[in-house]
């Protein structure tokens, strides 16, 4: 890609940077000893092939480098190091300043090309959010206190934090393999209990990811839709038009970030999944019926 300044603007000739030998006046033979450096007019980068520095005292192979016009009217490519060696330090800012104006060209560039995923991008929005909402309500209602049984909330809990999906329960071992143990591990307590996996909760991460949808789908993506259409490119200044940009290149993320979510709510609510959860109600009648209850009652599910 080609960048070349013409009355104080910057403008992309969209060319690999081997094109730079077509521009008028250029020359592969450049003296550093004898040429009057008068201005950087272009830069280019993300070459597909490599093309030589221009100075006959270098003949470097890069991909990344600078556009100069000289006094006598000659133009040459070269990279930062000679520019550098032919011109001294004002190179270096000069340099600084084409690689800031590219930088900024690019993003006003970004900018408008986001404009036209606007209208796709509020669209997906919407749709998440919708699809999310009775899920959203429904884990909030099964979190609070009282509404499942205390022992199955912290198991939920517990397995949300610990990312194993593992649904365990303590079970009674038997007088052999207590006795066993204590003949491997004389003089050391043994529990007359073991930890036994009895399921595995599909969806646990929705227990604690759930808040985050309305903060993706309900703000932060909104609000960064709102200034994508608000802002004029052309206007912005750097810092505004740089937060804008990361805004904008989060959105994609953001949205499949959600949709990861719901697909977890989703699995986590499924009555046969939870229902994993009756043998730690140990034969409870009343907390069994309802807690079937509060399953087969769950909406928006397939149950």
């Amino acid at each position: 890609m080609i960048y070349l300044r013409k009355d104080r603007t910057l403008e992309r000739i969209d060319k690999d940077c081997d094109k730079v030998t077509e521009l008028a006046g250029f020359t592969h033979q450049l003296s550093s000893k004898t040429t009057n450096f008068k201005d950087i007019i272009g830069y280019y980068k993300n070459c597909k092939e490599a093309i030589p520095c221009g100075l006959t005292d270098c003949h470097k192979q890069h991909k990344k480098g600078f556009v100069i016009a000289t006094s006598e009217g000659e133009v040459t490519n070269l990279g930062h190091v000679c520019g550098t060696k032919l011109t001294g330090i004002a190179f270096d800012s000069l340099a600084k300043q084409i690689e800031r104006d590219v930088t900024e060209y690019e993003w006003r560039e970004t900018l408008r090309d986001a404009t036209s995923n606007a209208l796709s991008w509020k669209k997906r929005c919407g749709d998440l959010l919708a699809a999310a909402t009775p899920y959203n309500r429904t884990i909030s209602q099964l979190k609070k206190p009282g509404k499942l049984p205390e022992i199955i909330t912290q198991a939920i809990s517990k397995i949300a934090r610990n990312a194993t999906g593992e649904i365990r329960q303590d079970q009674r071992k038997t007088d052999d393999e207590i006795n066993a143990e204590r003949e491997m591990n004389p003089g050391h307590p043994v529990s007359p209990y073991r930890s036994q996996v009895i399921g595995h909760l599909a969806g646990y991460s929705a227990w604690t990811d759930v808040s985050q949808l309305r903060e993706i789908l309900a703000i932060k993506v909104p609000d960064t839709l709102k200034r994508l259409t608000d802002a004029n490119p052309d206007i912005l200044d750097r810092k505004a038009l740089k937060a804008l940009i990361k805004a904008i290149g989060e959105i994609d993320t953001e949205l499949n970030r959600a949709a990861g979510i719901l697909d977890q709510c989703k699995s986590l609510v499924q009555p046969e999944n939870l229902l994993q959860f009756l043998p730690l109600l140990k034969g409870d009648g009343l907390s069994t019926k309802l807690f079937r209850k509060i399953c087969r009652d769950l909406p928006h599910t397939s149950a």
